[in-house]
């Protein structure tokens, strides 16, 4: 069966247009050109994925009647980006560290319009975390950058293992 590559957005100007992800390769897998093997940090190992920028959150969700639901971009982004996430998880050296989480995305926009910066953590973080088969609740420190250097649309994810000296969650007076 040949490659054939996995084709998202809606027309020429749609962010995600083409990720890259390739589908059916001849080695009966799923590759990735986003996919990375996990970086070592420290004495322990982070794992890390580079996904392709996603949509706008409002063109994620669309209202019918009184519900809300995923739009069919909304799913599409999905499905690439478990793609991705799969891809960096079948890689030997890529492993999920011990909860809880300190998660670090660095986004590259696609264009230079002005987007909200705290408007691109949901999708990406809800993806990634169903794909390694944790609650997201487990995250601890979330950091949230702009990459400005002009490359490809993508946001790089890395999840490493929160310090053990963190303090305690919970109120009171001490």
């Amino acid at each position: 069966m040949p490659a054939r590559r996995a084709a998202v957005g809606r027309g020429r100007n749609s962010p995600i247009l083409d990720a890259g992800a390739i589908v059916g390769d001849s080695t009966g897998g799923v590759r990735s050109p986003h996919a990375r093997i996990s970086k070592s940090v420290g004495a322990s190992t982070a794992f890390s994925v580079v996904l392709p920028y996603p949509p706008t959150l409002n063109t994620l969700y669309r209202r019918v009647g009184n519900r809300t639901l995923i739009s069919q971009a909304g799913r599409r982004y999905g499905e690439l980006a478990a793609l991705c996430v799969r891809a960096a998880l079948d890689r030997a050296a890529n492993t999920v560290p011990p909860t809880p989480h300190v998660v670090t995305l660095l986004a590259t926009p696609p264009d230079r319009r002005r987007r909200d910066l705290d408007n691109l953590p949901k999708k990406i973080l809800d993806v990634v975390y169903a794909g390694i088969g944790v609650d997201d609740s487990r995250i601890d420190r979330l950091v949230v950058e702009w990459r400005r250097d002009g490359g490809t649309a993508r946001v790089e994810v890395l999840i490493e293992p929160a310090a053990t000296s963190a303090p305690e969650r919970g109120g009171g007076r001490g």
